[in-house]
């Protein structure tokens, strides 16, 4: 049996649609709340050798997030087609792994978050590179190109090797930064 958790965090809203298209699709789900947060994800999946622990402090996260236990892509992909077909969308979706079970599921939160943010600089750099290649370097200042491309190669060479949230995002605004800042020549 597939079995998802799902936390809403501030889109609370999504709840009776989500609910009712994992119910269609008879998917075994539990709906998180805050004060389980700080909770094993081992343990809320009940996996044996993992109880969930009395916990006083409150925690909340402003994210969503489906985690499943088993799900195929395809599992996946039509839940997505059916949650749009009902006007909603959860769009940070994680699988259970061996790494993670242990983690406090608030700290899961966290790092989905950082890493969705992460992809979505990476969605917004790649544009910005792909337009270089339509300037023309003669029809701008020598010093505002010479600083255009110093952080065009910055940027070039993050996404093309792992870099971290804050050097993506300091790569990122300093070729935008670098982009507006492009004087005409003449």
């Amino acid at each position: 049996m597939k079995r998802v958790i799902v936390y809403f965090g501030d889109e609370k809203q999504k709840q009776p649609i989500v609910e009712q298209v994992l119910k269609e699709l008879q998917m075994d789900y539990r709906i998180i709340p805050d004060d389980l947060l700080n909770q094993r994800v081992a343990a809320l999946f009940h996996l044996p050798g993992y109880d969930e622990i009395p916990d006083t402090a409150p925690a909340h996260h402003s994210i969503d997030l489906m985690l499943f236990e088993e799900a195929s892509d395809e599992d996946i992909q039509v839940l997505n087609e059916r949650l749009q077909a009902n006007g909603t969308a959860m769009q940070r979706k994680a699988m259970l792994t061996e790494h993670n079970k242990r983690w406090k599921f608030s700290d899961l939160l966290s790092e989905i978050e950082r890493e969705h943010t992460y992809f979505q600089i990476m969605d917004a750099l790649r544009p910005l590179l792909v337009q270089s290649s339509e300037l023309v370097i003669e029809a701008y200042t020598p010093a505002s190109w010479k600083s255009y491309e110093q952080a065009f190669y910055q940027a070039y060479a993050c996404m093309n090797k792992e870099c971290s949230l804050e050097e993506i995002t300091a790569a990122y605004k300093a070729l935008s930064s670098a982009k507006k800042q492009l004087i005409p020549a003449g």
